[in-house]
């Protein structure tokens, strides 16, 4: 008896730029990948799910959930140094590997979170599928 596999190929920061667009689109177009996860908070996310629309591939673009590059699209964690600059955009420079946060900190993550998905909607794309670029919990005793 055979096995099939299925692999998913993923292009990751579909909105970064219009290079990134293009890039992605033409991988759609020539059938090498299988989906893309679109960055909210990105100077091209509009034109990428723009693309996505035309091109007839928007149920197969998900959700990059990013605090670490750009400018946030919540207000509130933009005051958050533990993640953000005296700018107010994400702080790249951060260690990311474990980052505990205060719970008002955790909350502006969460409103962050909910605004990048938000934005994902407003512009009618219904992501089934999302990465993450960091993981944060809230400060207090480790689960055991």
């Amino acid at each position: 008896m055979t096995q099939s596999h299925l692999a998913i190929v993923n292009a990751d920061d579909f909105g970064l730029n219009d290079d990134e667009n293009r890039v992605i689109v033409a991988a759609f177009a020539d059938g090498l990948i299988s989906s893309a996860t679109a960055m909210a908070n990105m100077p091209a996310f509009t034109a990428a799910c723009a693309l996505a629309h035309e091109r007839g591939f928007a149920d197969s673009v998900g959700l990059h959930f990013n605090l670490t590059y750009g400018l946030p699209l919540s207000a509130a964690i933009r005051s958050q140094r533990l993640v953000c600059d005296s700018a107010g955009q994400f702080d790249l420079s951060l260690p990311r590997h474990a980052l505990r946060l205060p719970a008002d900190a955790a909350e502006a993550v969460r409103g962050e979170l909910q605004a990048q998905w938000q934005a994902c909607l407003a512009q009618g794309m219904a992501p089934a599928i999302s990465t993450r670029t960091s993981t944060c919990t809230t400060s207090g005793p480790s689960p055991r």
